[in-house]
């Protein structure tokens, strides 16, 4: 009724304070008859379209101010934030605006914990806020934006204070709807304590300009109720919505029809595109700085204050941003000039360090023996259950101050995804839609699950086993003569008793052996005459190979070391070789070394030994062809050794 009453009395321009709400219904009227309309505080450009084209917006639009939140938040290195916003306009662009960009241009550096609505209906003080905060606070995150407009802002941070979310380890970060006013956080002048620390964003107008200067002192001087902090960005912005149309009439002047319209009308004003275009072609030099705008009737650039409430109803600057050069934060070597919640200077980390004081609902299912219900218990709290992860989570509770209470799934699952619905159900799908903060059971670890969820360190490590039926239930003590038949082993029986006793009877026969050699000197040679012989070598001076032995062998037939190469000690000598090792007694002669060489090779070579041929039985008869051949080839050295001795 306004606009039309406007339109009705020949208005050809309208500047509104209306948000972006009223405005969009004012554009709609005036948009139609082509009279322009200017908006001191609007800040959606969503509201611009093709029917509202005359709809011309002062303030920057919401993307800016997002722009400047997800810039400070990069700075400090908060990557997790909760949002608090009014279900208005203002608040749920804001979100948007802010989700949109966390997407477009962040990727995923940026996690969003919670994001909370309340419903602005009413007088502020009469609301309650508690219920949303206290999805803030289940959680837990530790950077929390308030996106809404200055008369909530101060019983939201009068109730989150109550439920400890305004302590030193909590970032609060306010936007231009509480920075532009306040005296709106006042409690008849008086500011709490609790508010210094508090971080936001404040529209920057030129205050060191002389543009500025001038107005401040002008209005001063007419309104002395009126101090320079009341100068809110609204009010600067009008008074340059003024300018700005003043300049636009005087650029006219002259060539603009009368407009005689009414809301019923069908047709539009005939001046209404030109006096647009004069309106949005030129710069204009205002209160709070230049003012440009794009074709589309918004403003093309931004610039905002990063400010920090330290003192009783003051917001003193700590930074700048601006869309062309990003965000400035002053003294940033060391960041003293912010104070954060609580008064310290030390920036928090923007994550939840403890569980203090936290009421959490974790997610839980019967499984023994990890997680159960004692009998005639058919209630969830926390004295039914039983079972090892109540155990650790009652220490936890016990060691880090908080409470908790126990959740089951209606389902009972421990949850899995549905391929059709693309949702979980179970305790995951629970945790999901905000029924629970975590599960405390026994959850295994999968690659679809972690992509969804975040695990713990595992307090259990499990694996997954192959089990066959055996070829019997029965213990078998011989398990270690499985690799070969019977026959193979007889075989290898055989050929070990074979090979001793052929050792044995080499020594025997054998003259270079321990025992062969004094068995061949008794039969070639006699005692005295060895003797007498010797003595006559060592009188005449000549040179014996070892002249202190003048012993006939004969003596020494009696000897221990005749026997050294005995059936048991052969036998000992093959078989510590068929595993590796060796033996004190050795063959001396060689023929008696020759067939130890032989089996040497016949054991590794032959593949009757080799794993991939333990159940060929006709692998035996390559033993006994090498058994053969070593019989053959010692007996023919041992004649052929033997006859070359007795040439001797």
């Amino acid at each position: 009724e306004a606009s039309c009453s406007l339109v009705t009395n020949g208005a050809i321009a309208v500047i509104s304070p209306d948000g972006s709400y009223n405005i969009g219904t004012q554009a709609d009227i005036l948009g139609e008859l082509k009279i322009p309309l200017i908006s001191a505080v609007a800040t959606d450009p969503h509201i611009k379209h093709s029917s509202r084209g005359s709809l011309v917006l002062m303030s920057p639009g919401d993307e800016f101010q997002s722009n400047a939140i997800l810039d400070l938040l990069q700075f400090y290195h908060w990557h997790e934030v909760s949002l608090v916003a009014s279900d208005t306009n203002y608040g749920i662009n804001g979100v948007n605006f802010f989700q949109q960009l966390l997407t477009l241009k962040r990727g995923t550096e940026f996690v969003i914990k919670s994001i909370t609505f309340f419903n602005a209906v009413g007088h502020p003080d009469t609301m309650g806020f508690k219920n949303t905060l206290k999805n803030v606070k289940r959680s837990l995150s530790r950077v929390i934006i308030l996106n809404c407009e200055g008369r909530y802002g101060r019983m939201v941070l009068e109730q989150a204070h109550e439920l400890g979310l305004l302590d030193k380890s909590h970032v609060w970060i306010v936007t231009d709807g509480i920075t532009s006013s306040p005296q709106a956080l006042s409690y008849n002048g008086y500011y709490p304590s609790y508010y210094e620390g508090l971080i936001g964003i404040y529209p920057d107008i030129a205050t060191k300009s002389s543009s500025y200067r001038v107005f401040k002192d002008k209005i001063l001087a007419h309104e002395r109720n009126l101090t320079a902090v009341s100068l809110a960005p609204h009010v600067v912005l009008t008074y340059d919505a003024v300018q700005i149309l003043g300049a636009g009439l005087e650029h006219s002047a002259g060539s603009l029809t009368k407009q005689d319209l009414k809301c019923s009308s069908t047709n539009s004003w005939s001046s209404g595109e030109k006096f647009l275009l004069s309106l949005l072609e030129k710069k204009h030099e205002g209160v709070i700085g230049n003012v440009t705008f794009t074709r589309d009737a918004l403003r093309d650039e931004a610039a905002y204050k990063i400010v920090n409430f330290v003192n009783p109803g003051l917001f003193v600057d700590v930074g700048r941003w601006t869309s062309e050069g990003g965000l400035t934060m002053y003294n940033d070597i060391d960041s003293a000039s912010v104070q954060f919640l609580g008064g310290v200077t030390e920036h928090p980390v923007g994550v939840a360090t403890e569980l203090q004081g936290l009421h959490l609902k974790l997610g839980a299912t019967e499984n023994r023996p990890f997680a159960y219900k004692k009998e005639n218990c058919t209630t969830n709290e926390i004295q039914c259950w039983e079972g090892i992860t109540p155990d650790i989570i009652r220490e936890f509770a016990s060691e880090m101050n908080f409470t908790y209470e126990y959740v089951e799934p209606p389902d009972g699952e421990y949850g899995y995804l549905d391929r059709e619905t693309d949702k979980w159900n179970g305790m995951i799908g629970d945790m999901l839609e905000g029924k629970t903060d975590m599960i405390a059971m026994d959850l295994s670890v999968s690659f679809e699950r972690k992509t969804h969820i975040d695990f713990s360190v595992a307090f259990m490590d499990s694996g997954i086993s192959l089990v066959i039926k055996g070829e019997s239930s029965k213990a078998n003590s011989f398990f270690f003569l499985s690799p070969f038949e019977v026959m193979v082993w007889l075989m290898i029986l055989a050929g070990f008793m074979a090979m001793s006793l052929i050792q044995n009877l080499f020594n025997k026969l054998s003259p270079y052996g321990e025992y062969g050699q004094r068995v061949h000197a008794m039969q070639t040679c006699r005692c005295l005459r060895c003797a007498n012989r010797r003595r006559v070598k060592i009188e005449q001076g000549i040179k014996l190979r070892d002249h202190r032995n003048v012993e006939c062998m004969i003596a020494l037939a009696a000897d221990e070391r005749r026997d050294e190469m005995s059936f048991y000690n052969a036998l000992f000598l093959n078989a510590a070789g068929f595993v590796g090792h060796g033996a004190e007694s050795m063959p001396k002669s060689p023929s008696g070394r020759l067939p130890s060489f032989f089996l040497f090779f016949s054991k590794n070579d032959n593949k009757f030994l080799r794993m991939r041929s333990w159940y060929y039985s006709s692998r035996t008869s390559s033993l006994v062809r090498s058994t053969v051949i070593v019989l053959a080839t010692s007996l023919i050295l041992q004649i052929l050794l033997t006859r070359l001795l007795n040439l001797m």
